[in-house]
Order: C-alpha cells, then structure tokens, then sequence
C-alpha cells in the first residue's frame, strides 16, 4: 500500500504533559500553537498534533486527558494516539536518559498495566506512579505523578496499542530531586522531544496499519444496500469486509458485489468461501 493512501487512515496524536516547562521544548519541536478557547487546560495545537498541559499528580492528568479527548473528538475518524511526556526520577539510569516505558504500577492502587512493545532503539523502563515526589528511589524504576491515571483514561478512548509513555531521567540518587532547575528541565525535554518525534511517527505508521485493515471497504456499502442482514448477519458482514480488506482482496469483494444473489445468507457464504480460498 502506498504512503498517500495509508495517509488517508492516519490517527491525531494527543500529548499530555505535566509542567510548562516540560511542554516547551515539545511544542517548538513539533510547531504546535496556543488555542485560546478559554477551557480548563492550557493547549496547544499543530498539524494533526494536539498537546495538553495537566498539572501535578494523578487527578489533573486524568482530566486533562479526558478534556483533551472531549475537545478534539471530531478532528478525525479514528482513535487518536495517545503519548505521555515528561520528567522522571531513576534509581539507575543517567540524568539525561530518555526511556519508554514498559510497565506501569500505580504505587498507591497496586495496579499494574502493560504497553504493548513498540520498535525503538531506547531503553525500556518500569515506571511507578507516586502521590508525593519520590526521594528514596527505592525500585530500579522510572517515577513519576501521572503515567498511571494518564493511562487509565487514555486507553478508554483508544486501543492500547495506540498508548505510549516517554519519560526523561531528571533526577536520580546521585542527583537529588531537589537539584533539578528550570535550565535543566529544559535541556533534558529538549532531547526527549526529538525521540518523541520518532516514536510518535512510528506510532503513526502503526496506526495507519490498524486503521486501515480495520476500516470497511467501499463494497461493504452496495453489498449492505442490496439486501436486507439481521443484526447478526450484520456483524458478519462487516467482519467479512474488514477480512478481505485485512488480506488486500478488496478487488474480489468489488467482484462478489456485482454478482446475483437471492439472500443475504447466500452472499455471506460466497464471502466466507472466497476468504477460504484466497486468504493466506
């Protein structure tokens, strides 16, 4: 499939992220503007990229990302990408290390959640989500205030495969969390914006893939009007069509379209048979 019309299937990509500060770098890195709309969040936007600055801790990333979701929800079809961004604390890894995370645990719940692996040459990393800045660095993990609830609610809106975390080590037990400073904030963000450039692409890429073996052809539409599908028939037809879509068959299912049927059981069959004999 070519790059125009995998284009067509591509999904907004949503960012979240703590602090001004954090938010900076990213928004010069990807050219996103203020949107004065008066709402409960500061955001920023740009082509097909939206960005959204939360505020500390678990609530304000929960709502902001669900703000986020809400303000942008007709600015495409398909389910937005979804990235959190920022500073981490580290017991082992250098200042300055930019990591995507590979498990999440809420300290306080116990909960923990999985993003699924995505290709990258940077270094993975568990993160824990605290209530209080962690000094103790008690865990070979990342920690942070706002992975967890961020995922929670981001994965409401979209698959989980359409969900990342990317956080930058600012601070570890050779260097206190108290040392960090707003100059340091700025140069550890400025390289994680460039690896968030990369994985959102990648992320880009992905989805479009989904997107576009999850869409429905357009012989769905001619082959749903000629007949009347109970709800289960339905279902079966939709599936059908994203199967032949799925194994680039779409120029069979133009064909059964035009073909003569007397129900909708016949023609499911025909679909069912031919998805036998030319999927691999």
């Amino acid at each position: 499939m070519g790059k125009v019309a995998m284009a067509n299937f591509s999904s907004s990509i949503n960012l979240v992220v703590a602090h001004g500060l954090e938010a900076k770098p990213i928004i010069e890195q990807f050219g996103l503007a203020p949107v004065n709309d008066g709402g409960a969040f500061r955001r920023y936007q740009g082509l097909g990229v939206n960005l959204v600055v939360s505020g500390m801790g678990k609530v304000n990333a929960a709502a902001a990302t669900a703000y986020l979701y809400a303000v942008t929800l007709n600015d495409s079809m398909y389910d937005p990408i979804w990235i959190n961004a920022g500073i981490a604390g580290h017991k082992t890894f250098e200042l300055g290390c930019t990591t995507i995370v590979r498990k999440i645990t809420d300290q306080g719940t116990r909960s923990s959640y999985y993003p699924l692996p995505i290709p990258s040459s940077l270094p993975s990393s568990v993160l824990i989500t605290v209530d209080v800045p962690e000094e103790e660095y008690s865990l070979d993990a990342a920690f942070d205030m706002e992975g967890s609830a961020f995922w929670s609610i981001a994965t409401k809106f979209s698959p989980i495969e359409f969900v990342q975390l990317l956080k930058v080590v600012s601070d570890n037990p050779n260097h206190c969390i108290k040392t960090i400073n707003k100059g340091k904030i700025g140069i550890y963000m400025e390289s994680l914006a460039v690896q968030l450039q990369l994985l959102a692409a990648e992320m880009q890429k992905l989805a479009s893939q989904h997107n576009w073996a999850h869409s429905l052809p357009e012989a769905y539409e001619k082959i749903a009007e000629r007949f009347s599908f109970t709800v289960t028939q339905s279902r079966q037809l939709r599936r059908a069509c994203q199967k032949f879509r799925a194994a680039e068959l779409e120029q069979q299912l133009e064909e059964i379209s035009t073909l003569k049927f007397q129900t909708s059981k016949q023609i499911l069959a025909e679909m069912n048979a031919r998805l036998e004999r030319f999927a691999v």
